[in-house]
């Protein structure tokens, strides 16, 4: 149970938070009766988006790995970590702000909507 526990650690918060969230409404109108409920389409909303996620990572690590072979077993090795401790100060710094300037833009777009 330990080495369970200890490979799921936030499947035991998970569990308490959703067992909270059931029970959360009934005992705030206890001491409110004036209090709204919960709507329990909020909680399938996030189930429903973190499965949506999980599957979108899985399907690109996927792609990855039927697609291209030869990026799977450079990033199955830990080749990149030896290329990117390899590399210059000025590389890695100006590598690490374009990723981040992509990041974003591509919260720029969202928030703006692609017009």
């Amino acid at each position: 149970m330990k080495k369970f526990l200890s490979k799921f650690q936030g499947l035991g918060s998970f569990c308490i938070a959703i067992i909270v969230f059931w029970s959360a409404a009934p005992l705030i109108q206890h001491f409110d009766p004036s209090a709204g409920t919960y709507d329990r389409g909020s909680l399938h909303g996030l189930i429903l988006g973190s499965s949506a996620y999980l599957l979108a990572v899985w399907l690109s690590w996927f792609v990855i790995q039927m697609e291209w072979p030869s990026i799977n077993e450079y990033i199955d090795n830990l080749s990149w970590l030896q290329d990117w401790r390899s590399a210059n100060r000025t590389v890695r710094l100006v590598i690490v702000l374009c990723l981040w300037a992509v990041l974003f833009i591509g919260a720029v777009v969202c928030l703006l909507g692609w017009r």
